[in-house]
């Protein structure tokens, strides 16, 4: 966070997940993180139907998202197109994104020392 309540992508993108992280969730840790994302991009974090998505985040939730075409070569080679998503980074849409994934059950990373560091079982 830079003044306050002020957020950047780069406080998004450490945000820590919750145990069971959701669709919409993830989708706006990406964008919210400075990603960007098309149907291609957002099939690899388990979404089929990124404008739907996307639609809830803007309709639902008033998340100021971004969007263009962008042509692509297609089955056999024809022309196709499909749009590209991102949030711009502007501190109020931002600390929005920020607060809903907040209230989704993300956390902010542990301060205050190293991370502690897994023990083995070398007794076997």
């Amino acid at each position: 966070m830079t003044k306050q309540g002020e957020y950047t992508c780069a406080d998004i993108r450490q945000l820590t997940p919750p145990v069971s992280v959701t669709k919409i969730g993830r989708i706006l840790h990406q964008l919210g993180s400075g990603e960007v994302l098309n149907n291609r991009s957002a099939f690899v974090l388990g979404d089929t139907c990124l404008h739907s998505t996307v639609s809830a985040l803007r309709n639902d939730h008033g998340i100021v998202i971004s969007g263009e075409p962008e042509k692509y070569s297609g089955y056999d080679g024809h022309a196709s197109q499909r749009h590209r998503y991102w949030v711009e980074p502007d501190p109020i849409v931002l600390r929005s994104a920020y607060r809903l994934l907040r209230l989704w059950g993300w956390s902010e990373p542990k301060t205050g020392g190293p991370s502690p560091t897994p023990k083995l079982n070398l007794a076997a």
